[in-house]
C-alpha cells in the first residue's frame, strides 16, 4: 500500500506541472511581460508554439531562426564606425600589453615549467 502511495504521489508531482503548462498566447505573453519565461513550459511546447512567424520587437521585425544578412535577422543599433573604433582600441590595448607579458609573464611561467620537469 505504502508504495502504491509513493507510486501515486510522484506521478502527479510529474505530471502536475505538464498539465498546468499554458498554451501559445500564455508563453508568448509571459516573455512580452518582462522578457523572460517564468512558467513551467518544456521544451517542445516553446519550440512548437513559437513556430517561424515574425515577432514584432521594439520598432522591429524578428523572424526567429533567420540569423546574418537575411531580411528578418536581428540588427544592431551600433554605427559600423564606433563599432570599428572599439575593435581597433582592444587590438591597441593587447599590443600595448604584448611587451609586458612577454617581459614578465613568459619568464615565470619558464620557471614553473622547468621546476615541475626537474621535480
Amino acid at each position: 500500500m505504502p508504495k502504491l502511495l509513493l507510486v501515486m504521489v510522484l506521478t502527479l508531482l510529474v505530471a502536475a506541472p505538464a498539465a498546468m503548462a499554458g498554451t501559445r498566447a500564455d508563453i508568448v505573453k509571459d516573455c512580452f511581460r518582462d522578457g523572460d519565461l517564468d512558467g513551467n513550459y518544456t521544451a517542445s511546447q516553446i519550440r512548437d508554439e513559437g513556430g517561424d512567424e515574425p515577432v514584432q520587437v521594439g520598432d522591429g521585425t524578428v523572424v526567429p531562426g533567420a540569423s546574418g544578412f537575411s531580411a528578418g535577422a536581428a540588427r544592431s543599433d551600433i554605427p559600423s564606425t564606433l563599432l570599428t573604433a572599439l575593435i581597433l582600441l582592444g587590438v591597441a590595448a593587447l599590443a600595448a600589453a604584448a611587451p609586458y607579458a612577454r617581459r614578465t609573464v613568459v619568464p615565470f611561467v619558464r620557471q614553473r615549467v622547468l621546476r615541475r620537469r626537474l621535480a
